[in-house]
């Protein structure tokens, strides 16, 4: 008997909990005339082209850890952390290849992004669904910015 209305008590506090990504503040597509390999998945997909998001995170999340900490994810891929402001709850992220009108972006779980296989990620999304993660809307952008190449997304991205 205890043990059922301590979970239901846990099950209540789970469920009031925000979820530490509160939406998309920006999102510029991108092309790249210099594409790079991307560090940030086992795979290191080549960049060709993709999208710049502006993230509005609760700031806890955000704190840098040594070694293993909770990936974030754009859809099934680990994003690529190019600037983060703790103050600000601000985190710019590349998002690879193309992205939907919505998309899924939440914190999975404890891993070294470079370390997260395709497979991963698409078990790691279907997990943040079932456990009630809502996609977020993505802005939409009448222009694409065409860049040299990852430094110039870094520039592009306030770094």
């Amino acid at each position: 008997m205890i043990v059922f209305v301590l979970g239901l008590l846990a099950g209540v506090a789970g469920a009031a909990e925000p979820p530490p990504v509160r939406g998309i503040v920006s999102a510029v597509p991108f092309t790249l005339s210099v594409p790079y390999r991307s560090d940030w998945s086992a795979e290191h997909p080549e960049v060709r082209s993709g999208t710049l998001l502006v993230l509005d995170v609760e700031s806890s999340w955000l704190v840098l850890r040594n070694g293993p900490q909770p990936v974030l994810y754009v859809g099934a891929a680990p994003a690529e952390v190019l600037r983060r402001d703790v103050e600000a709850g601000r985190v710019v992220v590349v998002v690879p290849g193309a992205i939907g009108p919505e998309v899924a972006v939440f914190f999975g779980g404890e891993a070294l992004p470079e370390t997260v296989t395709v497979e991963a990620g698409k078990l790691e999304l279907a997990g943040a669904l079932a456990g009630g993660a809502v996609p977020l809307r993505v802005p939409q952008s009448a222009t694409v910015e065409r860049v040299l190449d990852h430094a110039g997304l870094w520039r592009l991205a306030g770094g």
